[in-house]
């Protein structure tokens, strides 16, 4: 993966602050996707898919159209948000809204609030692709997890304690090899977008030529006296080795979404 290099860059592209939390996830998702598809491919990919929407037959299976670079779904994903890839940050603020609402966390309506997921989501799915995915033993991953298909038959006439026991030794036989469970610590479990959020503002200020100290003079300047960041997405670190960690996993999870 090449880095780019900029030689300047705008808060839009690293002060994440102004977010609400219902935009964390389709944020990351939107910013990861932005390192890899190029405004050129992005108007490449829709014009394409454009095109074969209008003219690809319905009762038969065609090829879909190709990009250079890009997978199916990146370029599904660029036709889908035709403003992309304009910074999320410079969005008005009612496409913000709809391609929050649009980018499904859970299986029906955020269900599961993103803790199961389909995506795509099985509505979307021919059954013969359905089928495969299923029968996959290769778990999926992207910047927001580890995802498996399964098919399961519930008795609806056994208690909930009873389905929930039963749910339980189930998810233990289930689990990929080596993905351990995540251990939550408090009420309830956080969402990692504002993390991955907070990688990705490390990784763009790492690539403009600035280091951990360099950067967090940039950031304190920036932000001045009024820090007000709730959703922790400010590249703030207490120790260089945070900063080239965030870096790293920045990196690792762009390469993620570009397989």
């Amino acid at each position: 993966m090449t880095r780019r290099q900029k030689k300047a860059i705008t808060p839009e592209e690293w002060d994440f602050r102004s977010l609400t939390e219902d935009e964390l996830y389709a944020a990351a998702k939107y910013e990861y996707a932005r390192e890899i598809v190029s405004p050129k491919q992005a108007r490449e990919a829709r014009a394409k898919l454009n095109n074969y929407e209008k003219t690809a037959p319905k009762d038969t299976l065609t090829a879909i159209p190709a990009v250079d670079g890009l997978s199916c779904l990146l370029m599904y994903f660029s036709w889908e948000h035709p403003k992309f890839p304009l910074p999320w940050l410079k969005l008005p603020p009612r496409t913000r809204t709809k391609y929050a609402k649009n980018t499904r966390q859970g299986i029906i309506g955020n269900l599961f609030d993103g803790f199961i997921t389909a995506i795509p989501s099985p509505d979307e799915l021919e059954v013969s692709r359905m089928v495969e995915l299923i029968e996959s033993e290769s778990p999926k991953h992207d910047i927001h997890g580890v995802y498996s298909w399964h098919f399961a038959q519930i008795n609806w006439l056994r208690s909930d304690k009873q389905i929930l026991a039963e749910f339980q030794r189930w998810l233990k036989a289930v689990r990929p090899t080596g993905v351990k469970p995540v251990v939550v610590k408090g009420k309830k479990a956080q969402s990692n977008d504002h993390t991955l959020l907070k990688w990705l503002a490390a990784y763009r200020l790492d690539s403009t030529g600035m280091n951990f100290t360099t950067a967090q003079r940039h950031i304190n300047e920036h932000v001045g006296k009024k820090l007000n960041d709730t959703l922790d997405v400010l590249p703030r670190f207490s120790h260089a080795s945070g900063w080239h960690a965030a870096i790293r996993k920045a990196i690792t999870q762009i390469r993620r979404t570009s397989a």
